[in-house]
């Protein structure tokens, strides 16, 4: 047995892309069957919007257009490709009902 190639996948829990990569990784690595290498995944948590207060009370149209200065109309046309891709991969994502939330709670969680 070969000895496992080390992946090292810094995510957040919030990210859809992270679960969009998840999901192309596993779907690459179980393309190649038999001839798979052995891996070693390692998670490690990442906080990506760090800035977003703990009482933010709106939606992710909300959040990237008021704290990332992004057009609201750009922001929905960004989600429906996310959406979109999102769906290529067997992940339905539901931005209307999302609520942007600080995730720092989250991922302090996840090192217990």
């Amino acid at each position: 047995m070969s000895t496992p190639i080390t992946i090292d996948v810094w995510s957040d829990i919030a990210c859809p892309w992270c679960y969009i990569g998840k999901r192309r990784f596993e779907a690459g690595l179980a393309s190649l069957g038999d001839q798979a290498p052995p891996v070693a995944l390692t998670y490690h948590s990442f906080e990506l919007a760090p800035d977003t207060p703990v009482d933010f009370e709106g939606s992710e149209v909300d959040f990237l257009a008021r704290y990332k200065g992004l057009p609201a109309e750009q922001v929905q046309q960004m989600l429906g490709h996310v959406g979109q891709i999102a769906r290529e991969v067997g992940l339905d994502y539901d931005f209307d009902a999302l609520r942007h939330t600080k995730t720092l709670k989250a991922h302090e969680l996840l090192h217990l």
